[in-house]
């Protein structure tokens, strides 16, 4: 059972790079949501990456008891896997995997360049990468009379309430889109503005992403 909400990426994927002491580092962030789709992202970065000296990385999954693991992958123990994980908690994701791809250049970092640079791996990345909170959302529809299509247009704006679709029959099916935690309240401000005249439907629920500015 996921806990909701959650902030995560909002895309499937982000990434970014930097060279430091004549090693490449690219960073990448994939959205994922079970350890299946971990294994599959990895493969991914693997294979783009056949040349790489090393490719560390750390997930965490959104679960009752939350998962996590991180890995060196050759690097001196907790120099790379732990900072790239750090890096994840710090900024409060989940969901959520990050690779950080090593091209050795030659000169040693030391333990604690790997760590810094490691980390940096996944700011990187995240510098480049659209985030968003999962939330419960809703999809309901409203009919209502040729007449009032206007005023419940502004009614909406007014409310910020992200307008779908809308259906001309013989009367106008407007369907939207609100987080499940505002019906209720939309639903009376609806009841009151158009003195009960007009009612909310449920059509369904769904978990998705709200972005952040």
């Amino acid at each position: 059972m996921q806990k909701i909400p959650y902030k995560s990426l909002a895309t499937k994927r982000a990434s970014g790079e930097f060279t430091i002491k004549k090693s490449r580092f690219i960073g990448d962030l994939f959205f994922v949501s079970n350890e299946s789709e971990v294994g599959d992202a990895l493969k991914i970065v693997q294979i783009e990456n056949r040349e790489a000296t090393h490719v560390a990385y750390a997930y965490i999954l959104n679960e009752e008891i939350e998962k996590m693991k991180s890995s060196d992958n050759g690097e001196p123990q907790g120099t790379a896997g732990a900072p790239i994980l750090n890096a994840l908690q710090k900024n409060e994701l989940t969901n959520i995997l990050a690779t950080v791809t090593r091209y050795f250049g030659g000169i040693k970092l030391g333990a604690g360049g790997l760590i810094r640079a490691y980390g940096k791996g996944v700011t990187e990345a995240l510098s480049n990468a659209e985030l968003a909170v999962y939330d419960y959302f809703v999809v309901a529809e409203i009919k209502v009379e040729y007449s009032d299509h206007d005023a419940l247009k502004y009614f909406l704006n007014q409310a910020e309430i992200v307008t779908l679709d809308e259906e001309y029959s013989e009367v106008v099916t407007v369907k939207i889109q609100l987080k499940k935690t505002e019906t209720a309240g939309f639903s009376e401000q609806l009841t009151n503005r158009f003195s009960g005249k007009y009612q909310l439907k449920i059509l369904n629920e769904e978990i998705l992403p709200l972005k952040l500015t």
